[in-house]
């Protein structure tokens, strides 16, 4: 995956996740090789988490629950995009009031 993409990637996820959380809260990144031919990259937060309703349609361009003007709602469509491009996954688990975690599964690099 080309480096600029997966950067682009995770700063979309971890500004989601600073405005899903209130004044204080918190951000994890976490990366393991999860076996011989993928890399997990598990991102959380404890903020508002998604309704089911929100869950459904997180991932569909121009979806946003932000305020007019606040965002675009590409954030995580153009994030599934470039993994999927990159022969990766991308899931994730919510609930109101408890946080999302979004998985983000890659293909290991083949060196040459």
């Amino acid at each position: 995956m080309d480096v600029d993409h997966f950067g682009l990637a995770i700063i979309n996820i971890a500004a989601n996740s600073r405005d899903a959380i209130a004044d204080i809260g918190t951000f994890h990144i976490q990366a393991e090789r999860s076996d011989a031919a993928w890399v997990s990259l598990t991102c959380s937060d404890d903020g508002v988490g998604m309704s089911e309703d929100v869950r459904m349609q997180a991932f569909e361009a121009f979806f946003t629950t932000k305020p007019s003007g606040m965002g675009t709602g590409l954030g995580l469509s153009v994030v599934r995009d470039m993994i999927v491009q990159a022969g990766g996954k991308v899931e994730f688990d919510t609930q109101p009031k408890r946080g999302t975690t979004v998985r983000i599964l890659l293909p290991l690099a083949v060196g040459s």
